[in-house]
């Protein structure tokens, strides 16, 4: 088990993610306000696991909505999956993430402008 991980949602992803070989960061930290995102796959695809106890107040959410919209001006896909995307309904979910892997944006190279966000 390792200690980076900030719920089981997320350990679930990235370890789908590790077991198909591709590259994942967990807790990576952002300037646009200082706080982290779940998962880094790849080069640029943020995928945040969000759980309604900490992301469905109107406050969160719109701060969730805002960071996402800078994310992407600078690059990065933005993929938020629920609990139950993962626990509920994980083949249809895999399925989606794994034809979005085929398409091989999260290989993409940023632009330098980017890169320094």
């Amino acid at each position: 088990m390792r200690g980076d991980a900030e719920s089981g949602t997320e350990t679930a992803v990235r370890w789908w993610f590790e077991s198909r070989g591709i590259g994942v960061k967990t807790q990576v930290r952002f300037p646009y306000d200082g706080r982290r995102v779940d998962l880094l796959v790849g080069r640029n695809w943020i995928i945040e696991c969000d759980s309604r106890e900490f992301h469905d107040d109107p406050l969160s959410y719109a701060e969730d909505r805002a960071r996402d919209l800078y994310l992407e001006s600078i690059g990065y896909r933005v993929t938020r999956l629920t609990w139950e995307q993962v626990f509920l309904h994980w083949p249809d979910t895999r399925r989606k993430l794994q034809t979005i892997l085929g398409r091989g944006d999260h290989r993409r190279e940023l632009r330098r402008s980017a890169r320094s966000g």
